[in-house]
């Protein structure tokens, strides 16, 4: 074919055409991996209540293997060691200060940035919000059965959010990850902590479902979409 005949050349794509997503790894589990590394969760869960995240306390060089084991598996993404760490639970059980509890979580921020910073890759990142069903320590992260309770009280829930969102952020994290969310009211209410946090936080929501988009309580998350969050 002549050099200047491109009627058989294939197409040039579309301006317009889609490019398909970036696929990112993420992480994997933190008390799992914590276990492999010799670290008994469960014995320091029946202590304090803050399951994994007792290891920031008696093993930060823990921690810091965890992420490094995630980042040379390959991911992309990292989380913070802060999904149990509860600032309340560490009040009651512990007996720490306010300011002494948001020092574990802005140590796990620290930790997590060491990590990435000796392996030479270029991983994000994101801070590691449990729900609030962490303070109760129930499971109930798995049925949603709070929000029934006779003291439900939306502000409860958005102050639990604020005061476990906010040493994050204090320490650099503009990237939250909301995990294991079963109903659609604590999305709610997420999405009124966000607005107070400010346009420059972002942050994405993992709900436990039932099947696709239902949440464990039934309610079907509707598709109209919502400044910063991502579910």
């Amino acid at each position: 074919m002549p050099a200047n005949d491109l009627s058989n050349s294939p197409s040039p794509p579309q301006a317009d055409a889609q490019i398909p997503p970036q696929v990112l790894v993420l992480d994997g589990g933190f008390g799992s991996q914590l276990e492999a590394l010799g670290y008994a969760v469960n014995n320091y869960f029946k202590k304090s209540e803050v399951w994994s995240g007792g290891a920031l306390i008696e093993a930060p060089e823990l921690v810091r293997k965890c992420h490094q084991s995630f980042i040379n598996a390959g991911a992309d993404i990292i989380e913070t060691n802060t999904y149990h760490l509860c600032i309340q639970k560490l009040c009651e059980c512990r007996g720490y200060s306010n300011e002494q509890a948001e020092s574990i979580v802005k140590l796990a921020v620290q930790i997590a940035r060491e990590a990435i910073s000796s392996s030479g890759r270029s991983v994000q990142l994101v801070g590691s919000v449990g729900p609030y069903a962490t303070y109760l320590r129930d499971g109930s992260e798995y049925t949603g059965e709070y929000v029934k309770k006779p003291d439900f009280n939306e502000q409860i829930i958005i102050d639990y959010y604020l005061s476990q969102c906010r040493p994050l952020i204090s320490a650099g994290i503009r990237t939250l990850v909301f995990e294991t969310i079963p109903t659609l009211k604590e999305v709610e209410c997420v999405g009124k902590v966000l607005d107070q946090l400010g346009p420059e936080v972002c942050a994405w929501i993992v709900s436990t479902c039932q099947v696709k988009i239902i949440l464990i309580k039934g309610k079907v998350l509707d598709n109209k979409p919502k400044q910063k969050l991502f579910i």
